[in-house]
Protein backbone atom coordinates (compact mmCIF):
# COMPACT_ATOMS: atom_id res chain seq x y z
CA UNK A 1 0.00 0.00 0.00
CA UNK A 2 1.30 3.25 -0.72
CA UNK A 3 2.61 5.60 1.71
CA UNK A 4 1.15 8.91 -0.23
CA UNK A 5 -2.44 9.90 -0.65
CA UNK A 6 -4.19 10.28 -4.28
CA UNK A 7 -3.50 12.58 -6.44
CA UNK A 8 -6.95 13.35 -7.66
CA UNK A 9 -7.19 16.51 -5.75
CA UNK A 10 -3.74 18.16 -5.82
CA UNK A 11 -4.95 20.57 -8.84
CA UNK A 12 -7.08 22.30 -6.67
CA UNK A 13 -5.68 21.59 -3.47
CA UNK A 14 -2.52 24.80 -3.81
CA UNK A 15 -5.22 27.58 -4.07
CA UNK A 16 -7.01 26.45 -1.09
CA UNK A 17 -3.36 26.71 1.56
CA UNK A 18 -2.55 30.30 2.23
CA UNK A 19 0.30 31.69 0.32
CA UNK A 20 1.11 33.39 3.45
CA UNK A 21 3.20 36.26 2.14
CA UNK A 22 3.96 38.53 4.85
CA UNK A 23 3.24 42.76 4.64
CA UNK A 24 6.91 44.55 4.33
CA UNK A 25 5.83 46.44 7.37
CA UNK A 26 5.89 43.33 9.61
CA UNK A 27 9.79 43.45 9.17
CA UNK A 28 11.00 46.44 11.78
CA UNK A 29 14.23 46.26 9.95
CA UNK A 30 15.13 49.86 7.91
CA UNK A 31 16.14 49.37 4.62
CA UNK A 32 15.79 45.29 4.33
CA UNK A 33 14.66 45.66 0.68
CA UNK A 34 18.25 46.75 -0.37
CA UNK A 35 19.01 42.68 0.55
CA UNK A 36 15.88 41.62 -1.08
CA UNK A 37 15.19 39.90 -4.77
CA UNK A 38 11.77 39.94 -4.92
CA UNK A 39 9.20 42.62 -2.73
CA UNK A 40 6.52 40.05 -2.72
CA UNK A 41 8.71 37.18 -1.11
CA UNK A 42 10.11 38.22 2.28
CA UNK A 43 10.97 36.21 5.27
CA UNK A 44 8.11 35.46 7.70
CA UNK A 45 9.33 36.90 11.13
CA UNK A 46 9.00 34.15 13.61
CA UNK A 47 11.67 31.96 11.67
CA UNK A 48 13.34 34.40 9.53
CA UNK A 49 17.20 34.04 10.41
CA UNK A 50 19.02 36.32 12.22
CA UNK A 51 22.81 36.40 11.37
CA UNK A 52 25.05 37.31 13.86
CA UNK A 53 27.12 40.30 14.21
CA UNK A 54 29.61 42.56 16.34
CA UNK A 55 26.61 45.17 16.62
CA UNK A 56 23.32 44.05 18.00
CA UNK A 57 22.21 47.43 16.58
CA UNK A 58 23.10 47.40 13.27
CA UNK A 59 19.87 45.46 12.02
CA UNK A 60 20.28 45.36 8.43
CA UNK A 61 23.55 43.10 8.71
CA UNK A 62 21.95 40.89 10.77
CA UNK A 63 19.49 40.73 7.66
CA UNK A 64 19.30 37.72 5.54
CA UNK A 65 15.76 36.79 3.35
CA UNK A 66 15.87 33.40 4.84
CA UNK A 67 13.95 31.13 7.16
CA UNK A 68 13.65 28.05 8.87
CA UNK A 69 11.53 25.55 7.87
CA UNK A 70 10.88 22.78 10.21
CA UNK A 71 11.96 18.79 9.89
CA UNK A 72 9.59 15.75 9.36
CA UNK A 73 10.28 15.00 13.15
CA UNK A 74 9.84 18.38 14.74
CA UNK A 75 13.08 20.21 14.56
CA UNK A 76 12.60 23.47 14.30
CA UNK A 77 15.18 24.09 12.45
CA UNK A 78 16.31 21.08 10.78
CA UNK A 79 16.54 23.07 6.88
CA UNK A 80 16.95 26.83 5.78
CA UNK A 81 15.10 27.97 2.58
CA UNK A 82 16.79 31.27 1.22
CA UNK A 83 16.67 33.67 -2.02
CA UNK A 84 19.05 33.05 -4.51
CA UNK A 85 22.09 35.63 -3.27
CA UNK A 86 22.56 39.03 -4.44
CA UNK A 87 26.14 40.61 -5.23
CA UNK A 88 25.15 42.40 -2.00
CA UNK A 89 24.46 39.37 -0.02
CA UNK A 90 26.72 36.89 -1.17
CA UNK A 91 29.00 37.33 1.84
CA UNK A 92 25.75 37.19 4.26
CA UNK A 93 24.74 33.91 2.48
CA UNK A 94 27.99 32.23 3.11
CA UNK A 95 27.96 33.47 6.64
CA UNK A 96 24.75 32.33 7.40
CA UNK A 97 26.51 28.95 5.92
CA UNK A 98 29.00 29.31 8.50
CA UNK A 99 27.29 30.08 11.41
CA UNK A 100 24.23 27.40 11.10
CA UNK A 101 26.70 24.68 10.12
CA UNK A 102 24.81 24.04 7.19
CA UNK A 103 26.44 20.53 5.69
CA UNK A 104 24.56 20.69 2.68
CA UNK A 105 23.59 23.42 0.08
CA UNK A 106 21.08 22.23 -2.49
CA UNK A 107 20.32 24.78 -5.19
CA UNK A 108 17.07 24.62 -7.66
CA UNK A 109 17.40 28.03 -9.63
CA UNK A 110 19.88 28.48 -12.78
CA UNK A 111 22.07 32.03 -12.47
CA UNK A 112 19.70 33.29 -15.38
CA UNK A 113 16.38 32.83 -16.37
CA UNK A 114 14.54 35.52 -19.09
CA UNK A 115 16.23 37.55 -15.64
CA UNK A 116 18.95 37.14 -13.06
CA UNK A 117 17.86 34.39 -10.78
CA UNK A 118 20.77 33.88 -8.77
CA UNK A 119 24.81 35.30 -9.26
CA UNK A 120 27.51 33.26 -8.84
CA UNK A 121 28.41 32.67 -5.41
CA UNK A 122 30.71 30.00 -5.15
CA UNK A 123 34.58 30.21 -6.35
CA UNK A 124 35.86 28.62 -9.05
CA UNK A 125 38.65 27.19 -6.82
CA UNK A 126 39.27 29.89 -3.97
CA UNK A 127 37.44 32.08 -2.56
CA UNK A 128 36.86 34.81 0.34
CA UNK A 129 33.61 36.27 1.07
CA UNK A 130 33.63 38.47 4.32
CA UNK A 131 35.02 35.97 6.94
CA UNK A 132 34.69 32.88 5.40
CA UNK A 133 36.80 31.28 3.09
CA UNK A 134 35.53 28.87 0.38
CA UNK A 135 37.96 25.97 -0.97
CA UNK A 136 36.35 23.78 -4.25
CA UNK A 137 38.16 20.44 -3.60
CA UNK A 138 36.20 18.34 -6.65
CA UNK A 139 33.50 18.92 -8.95
CA UNK A 140 31.36 16.41 -10.24
CA UNK A 141 28.77 17.29 -13.66
CA UNK A 142 26.37 15.54 -14.72
CA UNK A 143 23.54 15.50 -17.25
CA UNK A 144 21.04 17.46 -14.69
CA UNK A 145 22.73 18.46 -11.94
CA UNK A 146 26.44 19.20 -11.01
CA UNK A 147 28.02 18.32 -7.43
CA UNK A 148 30.97 19.84 -5.62
CA UNK A 149 32.50 19.07 -2.36
CA UNK A 150 33.28 22.23 -0.27
CA UNK A 151 35.85 23.06 2.25
CA UNK A 152 35.04 26.43 4.34
CA UNK A 153 37.36 27.91 6.73
CA UNK A 154 36.88 30.77 9.13
CA UNK A 155 39.81 31.35 11.45
CA UNK A 156 41.39 28.42 12.67
CA UNK A 157 38.31 26.14 11.93
CA UNK A 158 37.25 23.96 8.64
CA UNK A 159 34.67 22.19 7.81
CA UNK A 160 33.47 20.52 4.70
CA UNK A 161 30.11 20.97 3.00
CA UNK A 162 28.44 19.40 -0.16
CA UNK A 163 26.85 21.74 -3.03
CA UNK A 164 24.08 20.28 -5.12
CA UNK A 165 23.22 22.63 -7.97
CA UNK A 166 20.14 21.12 -9.96
CA UNK A 167 20.81 23.14 -13.10
CA UNK A 168 17.30 21.92 -14.92
CA UNK A 169 14.63 22.86 -13.19
CA UNK A 170 13.06 25.72 -14.86
CA UNK A 171 11.79 28.89 -13.03
CA UNK A 172 7.54 28.65 -11.44
CA UNK A 173 7.41 25.28 -14.20
CA UNK A 174 8.41 21.94 -13.18
CA UNK A 175 11.37 19.44 -14.78
CA UNK A 176 10.41 17.44 -17.66
CA UNK A 177 11.26 14.17 -15.55
CA UNK A 178 11.60 13.12 -12.29
CA UNK A 179 14.99 11.15 -12.55
CA UNK A 180 17.40 13.91 -11.62
CA UNK A 181 15.22 14.34 -8.95
CA UNK A 182 15.48 10.57 -7.97
CA UNK A 183 19.19 10.47 -8.09
CA UNK A 184 19.25 13.69 -6.19
CA UNK A 185 17.20 11.48 -2.78
CA UNK A 186 19.25 8.65 -3.34
CA UNK A 187 20.35 8.94 0.33
CA UNK A 188 16.92 9.57 1.63
CA UNK A 189 14.28 7.46 3.25
CA UNK A 190 10.73 6.93 3.09
CA UNK A 191 9.13 5.52 6.38
CA UNK A 192 5.58 5.65 6.87
CA UNK A 193 2.71 8.18 5.71
CA UNK A 194 3.85 10.91 3.74
CA UNK A 195 1.17 13.91 3.69
CA UNK A 196 2.34 16.37 0.69
CA UNK A 197 -0.62 18.97 1.15
CA UNK A 198 0.05 19.00 5.06
CA UNK A 199 3.53 19.30 4.55
CA UNK A 200 2.85 22.18 1.93
CA UNK A 201 1.19 23.99 4.76
CA UNK A 202 3.96 23.52 7.26
CA UNK A 203 6.30 24.90 4.36
CA UNK A 204 4.17 27.94 4.00
CA UNK A 205 3.99 28.63 7.49
CA UNK A 206 7.69 29.01 7.62
CA UNK A 207 8.24 30.54 4.52
CA UNK A 208 5.50 32.47 2.81
CA UNK A 209 4.95 31.11 -1.29
CA UNK A 210 6.96 27.88 -1.08
CA UNK A 211 5.38 25.16 -3.77
CA UNK A 212 4.01 28.06 -5.78
CA UNK A 213 1.71 26.17 -8.56
CA UNK A 214 -0.12 23.17 -8.87
CA UNK A 215 2.14 21.64 -11.46
CA UNK A 216 4.54 22.12 -9.13
CA UNK A 217 2.63 20.34 -6.29
CA UNK A 218 1.77 17.50 -8.55
CA UNK A 219 5.29 17.07 -9.65
CA UNK A 220 6.20 16.60 -5.97
CA UNK A 221 3.70 13.79 -5.31
CA UNK A 222 4.54 12.12 -8.60
CA UNK A 223 8.83 12.23 -8.08
CA UNK A 224 7.69 10.81 -4.29
CA UNK A 225 5.55 8.01 -5.65
CA UNK A 226 8.27 6.97 -8.34
CA UNK A 227 10.90 7.03 -5.17
CA UNK A 228 8.83 4.84 -3.07
CA UNK A 229 8.34 2.34 -5.94
CA UNK A 230 12.17 2.62 -6.39
CA UNK A 231 12.93 1.83 -2.83
CA UNK A 232 9.96 -1.16 -2.69
CA UNK A 233 11.33 -2.72 -5.40
CA UNK A 234 15.50 -2.06 -4.25
CA UNK A 235 13.83 -3.90 -0.63
CA UNK A 236 11.83 -6.68 -2.31
CA UNK A 237 8.48 -5.09 -0.28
Amino acid sequence: MSALGSVEPLSVAPPEIPMNFIDPKELDIPNHGTKNRYKTILPNPHSRVTLKTKSCNDLLSSYINANYIRGYLGDEKAFIATQGPMVNTVNDFWLMAWQEEAPVIVMITKLKEKNEKCVLYWPEKRGIYGKVEVLVNSVRECEHYTTRSLTLKSGNQTRDLQHFWYTSWPDHKTPDTTLPLLQLMGDLQLEGFVDVLSITCRLRADRGGMIQTGEQYEFVHHALRLYESRLSAETGQ
